[in-house]
């Protein structure tokens, strides 16, 4: 139902069939395809800072789809060890096990989304969705959303608040196994936190102290070359009163 979906759909197709083409240059073209679901980890910006902005905003004071829905994430070093495991695979040297191959990649867990993100409601300092609303309503609003986004983009850009494909995503249980990656790759996930990853998110958002220390500094320098401007005119007219006496006399 949306582009981004369609047309990862046709290049994971496109790139399995392209395995055994030969090459002008001699030798045969060998491919594979990894399939990621959500990617979270440092410096992500598709949808750590996009949630945390919709949470700052009192936009997700909502949830919806049923509390045992599972999905899952892979945290991108997780991603990079596939990427390298299934260019090795793809040698001569790995006797060409991932040639022509699919993998699903993933942290190895299936997790609710909602009990996922809590550690961002938490990091932020707000409360958790506790209003339970119909899927089917959220499902409907989306394709309003859609709608509008796309009626008014002539106009101007009202980015929607959720999209039908993320509404299913949510609300519908979608978890691969690895197992193919472990065997034939040697593909091992380490553990990781999503905790962490909203915790340097934070700290990477929030000004840093040393930031406010130097502005204290500068301001307290510059009010000491004020006061000493002060005194040094005070001076200066209170030496000019003797001085005048003296002419006077004269």
């Amino acid at each position: 139902m949306d582009h981004y979906s369609r047309t990862k759909a046709i290049a994971d197709q496109l790139t399995l069939m392209a395995n055994g083409t030969p090459l002008l240059g001699g030798g045969t073209l060998r491919t594979c395809v990894l399939r990621p679901p959500g990617i979270y980890g440092p410096e992500e910006q598709r949808h750590l800072p996009r949630v945390a902005s919709h949470i700052k905003k009192r936009l997700f004071m909502f949830r919806f789809g049923d509390r045992k829905t599972r999905m899952n994430w892979v945290h991108v070093q997780n991603l990079v060890q596939a990427h390298m495991l299934a260019a090795e695979g793809l040698t001569m040297a790995k006797g060409y096990v991932a040639s022509g191959q699919a993998y699903y990649i993933n942290d190895g867990e299936s997790v609710n989304l909602f009990e996922w993100m809590a550690p961002l409601f938490e990091k932020l300092g707000y409360s958790q969705p506790w209003i339970q609303v119909p899927t089917s309503c959220v499902y409907l609003t989306a394709a309003v959303m859609e709608y509008l986004h796309l009626a008014l983009r002539p106009i101007c850009t009202i980015p929607p608040l959720l999209t039908r494909s993320e509404v299913l995503s949510v609300a519908v249980t979608h978890t691969f196994q690895i197992a193919k990656a472990r065997t034939q790759l040697g593909y091992a996930p380490d553990k990781f936190s999503f905790a962490d990853a909203v915790e340097r998110y934070v700290q990477a958002t929030t000004p840093q102290p040393r930031c406010c220390i130097v502005l204290t500094l500068l301001r307290l320098l510059l009010m000491l070359l004020l006061l000493f401007a002060l005194l040094g005119l005070a001076l200066y007219f209170l030496g000019l009163q003797p001085l005048q006496a003296v002419v006077e006399r004269l």
